[in-house]
């Protein structure tokens, strides 16, 4: 009895301590919703809850905060009666900024790699419905499997430091050291090597016009997400260009990765993409987008290609329509083919 009054008057003492802190929280997030017809048989038809994502932002103080980010997707229904879609946690980072512009993060990140990765799942930042084939899996390793070539989160520390240069150039250095590919599903390190990451970009602000260009490079011990060996190292390296104004939106990159497969001590891949979207109204953005990617560089005919055409409609100033049109090419060692898909999306922000 003495050990529970003890604890109740604990618990009630922190409740109050907190009660009398400077403590808020912004509650905010971003969702995602599909319709696609297709004749490419890896691509699901039909209308589809892609995603829900639900962020609290947590102010500790005024230079620290704690950010977890839940994310639902495809329609999730974890239930005694039915599973499906899937629940987890994308991101959950204690952040604390320095006076001098830097920042440093705890626990799982978005791995800060290549132009789009650190928003790969918010839509509405980015014209296309899906994010260029380089950020998503095309490296084949058996049968229809395929894999990105980075770990598109890491769970362990990262830093973010912004320069200004000249007084008209903001130069951001973002590196993290985390689990990576290598993450079990305890979330433990199954790799004593880290993987590693190094993003750098410089951005170039004149009247309306946005200049952005940047490298980045991930590299790992361990290639068995390829089918490789665990104790050989693979690189990925990618550079970046981006230039935005009230009218255009133009952005393109390339990604090299090498890493050890199951069929080549040393395997190289290289995917690259280019899209350009013009705005014709306040609410109306064509776009047009092409994308390669060569999963094996010593065969040529072995690649993915991707031409999209599509529009951005926005219907509020939080949501957006887009209509897209995708010929898709698939070649694996000389045999090719080719699929068609329609695509629509509702991009929310809220």
């Amino acid at each position: 009895m003495k050990c529970a009054t003890y604890i109740l008057g604990t618990l009630l003492l922190i409740f109050n301590n907190a009660r009398s802190q400077d403590f808020s929280h912004k509650l905010y997030g971003y969702s995602q919703l599909d319709f696609k017809s297709s004749n490419d048989p890896m691509l699901a038809e039909g209308f589809r809850l892609t995603r829900i994502n639900l962020i609290d932002d947590f102010s500790l103080q005024d230079n620290a905060r704690f950010v977890v980010d839940l994310e639902f997707e495809d329609g999730a229904d974890i239930s005694p009666e039915e599973t499906k879609g899937s629940i987890k946690v994308s991101r959950g980072f204690f952040e604390y900024n320095f006076k001098s512009n830097t920042s440093v993060s705890f626990g799982k990140v978005l791995t800060p790699f290549g132009l789009l990765n650190e928003t790969h799942d918010f839509t509405i930042t980015y014209l296309p419905i899906e994010v260029p084939l380089p950020y998503r899996a095309f490296i084949p390793l058996s049968g229809n499997k395929y894999t990105r070539v980075f770990s598109k989160y890491s769970t362990g520390v990262s830093v973010k430091d912004t320069s200004k240069l000249f007084q008209k150039y903001n130069w951001i250095n973002q590196f993290s050291v985390g689990n990576g590919f290598s993450e079990t599903n305890k979330g433990a390190d199954g790799n004593h090597d880290k993987g590693l990451s190094f993003k750098s970009s410089l951005k170039y602000l004149k009247e309306e016009n946005i200049y952005e260009t940047g490298g980045s490079i991930y590299t790992e011990n361990d290639s068995s997400a390829f089918g490789g060996s665990s104790s050989k190292r693979f690189y990925t390296y990618a550079l970046h260009f981006k230039f935005e104004n009230n009218f255009f939106n133009i952005s393109s990159e390339v990604i090299y990765s090498r890493f050890n497969s199951a069929v080549f001590n040393t395997q190289e891949a290289l995917a690259y993409y280019a899209c350009a979207g013009y705005t014709l109204s306040e609410r109306l953005t064509p776009y047009l987008l092409y994308t390669k990617a060569l999963r094996d560089l010593s065969n040529k005919k072995n690649y993915d290609r991707e031409l999209a055409l599509g529009v951005n409609a926005t219907l509020l100033q939080q949501v957006i329509l887009k209509i897209e049109y995708t010929m898709s090419e698939r070649e694996v060692t000389g045999l090719s083919k080719n699929y068609q898909t329609i695509g629509t999306t509702l991009a929310i922000a809220f």
